[in-house]
């Protein structure tokens, strides 16, 4: 399997205790479904991707493209901690029928909570995490934080609650528009996250990157989220963080085939997905000949919620890859004014005594009084709050910083 690394979420995630009553690894098959012993279809992704495919002959192309890019980017960026937490502005479209599927406000931060501690390493349980193992569990570096403007520029909680008629959704996507019963897309400049009911005891599904924006993230059960109603075995919130996986150019960890490839260099190679908790090592020299056996606990696998808790170094690196070319619009968003986890960045106010002249300006400006900073992020908004200039700058020993807007909308 293939190669490296990306940026981080912080977290810390209570362990329950949950004892397994069905057998580990014995998935049932309804129809041309795996599901789990337990009833329920753990991930629709591939069953997505396939309709799209037929809907989109593009589509593949695109995304055959996009590897190509990812393996030179992760070629070019060696492994490395990066120091700055990628955030990611999130709008969350709770799609609902009934009040039991209008999840509180309450359970959908606590899911954003889920999402950045297992996205940061912060989650307590990855030191369950075999011991050959543990130093590839990665701090990805990636937080995700609620949307504090819409795309017009207007306030918002970063959490929409939309009533429907629609009983049930499933894979086609329909969740994704308001005409047919869902909520429309917010667009590429954000992480969209539909929470509904699913049919099929399907539990979620992703877009990978190369899908059309207006489809473009990801839906969960609105019971798998942390808090009730949630169900058994998936109640954790990690059906959420497995999808995010995907919507950051993950494949499944066996690469959705016998002894297949996820094109991640440091996951070994596995037969199969597994669901329960199985006992490492599990299935040993299967595939890889290794005694250490497969990587059940990782994310990308279908395990319990409470026996998935880990990304590793390569793992990141992809996702990196991700947000730094197909997804790299999230970037330079000003939906939100969060600031990273562990930020190693001071933001500046006029009580630092900045000066910025001339104002107003037609295209040239100046900063000064800076001389005690060596460095600055600078980003300029225009007057719907997009981001045009987002860049890295050095200071001058003189304390003063010239930009040239003159070509920015």
């Amino acid at each position: 399997m293939k190669k490296k690394l990306l940026t981080s979420l912080v977290s810390c995630i209570a362990v329950f205790a949950c004892q397994n009553t069905y057998a580990q690894n014995a998935p049932v098959t309804i129809g041309t479904q795996n599901v789990s012993p337990s009833g329920y279809n753990r991930c629709g992704t591939m069953e997505n991707l396939e309709m799209l495919k037929q809907q989109d002959p593009g589509l593949e192309a695109r995304m055959a493209a996009i590897e190509e890019q990812t393996q030179e980017y992760i070629k070019n960026n060696p492994q490395k901690t990066q120091g700055v937490v990628i955030k990611i502005p999130t709008v969350v479209h709770v799609v609902y029928a009934n009040a039991t599927q209008n999840i509180s406000d309450t359970y959908v931060k606590q899911q954003i909570d889920v999402l950045n501690k297992d996205f940061r390493k912060l989650n307590t349980d990855w030191n369950k995490t075999p011991s050959i193992w543990t130093s590839l569990v990665a701090d990805c570096e990636i937080e995700f934080c609620l949307a504090t403007k819409d795309p017009s520029g207007a306030a918002t909680t970063g959490i929409i609650h939309k009533s429907t008629t629609v009983t049930s959704f499933s894979t086609d996507n329909k969740v994704k528009y308001t005409a047919q019963g869902g909520d429309d897309s917010w667009g590429n400049k954000y992480f969209n996250l539909w929470v509904c009911n699913l049919g099929g005891s399907l539990l979620g599904y992703s877009q990978f990157p190369g899908a059309p924006a207006a489809i473009d993230g990801v839906v969960v059960l609105y019971s798998s989220l942390p808090g009730p109603p949630n169900i058994s075995f998936y109640n954790l919130g990690r059906t959420a963080t497995h999808e995010v996986g995907h919507w950051l150019n993950l494949a499944h960890i066996n690469g959705d085939s016998n002894c297949g490839s996820d094109n991640v260099t440091d996951t070994p190679t596995q037969d199969q997905l597994h669901f329960g908790c199985p006992t490492h090592p599990y299935h040993a020299n299967v595939c890889s000949g290794s005694t250490n056996g497969e990587m059940w606990m990782n994310y990308m696998d279908y395990t319990d919620d409470v026996c998935m808790y880990m990304f590793t170094v390569g793992q990141k690196a992809r996702m990196l890859a991700a947000l730094n070319g197909p997804r790299a619009s999230i970037l330079t968003s000003a939906a939100t004014n969060c600031l990273g986890v562990n930020p190693v960045i001071n933001e500046l106010s006029l009580s630092d005594h900045i000066s910025i002249y001339p104002n107003p300006s037609t295209g040239e400006v100046s900063i000064t009084s800076l001389s005690n900073i060596n460095a600055m992020d600078l980003k300029v908004y225009n007057a719907i709050g997009e981001a045009v200039v987002a860049k890295k700058i050095n200071v001058p020993a003189s304390g003063e910083t010239k930009i040239n807007l003159r070509d920015n909308p």
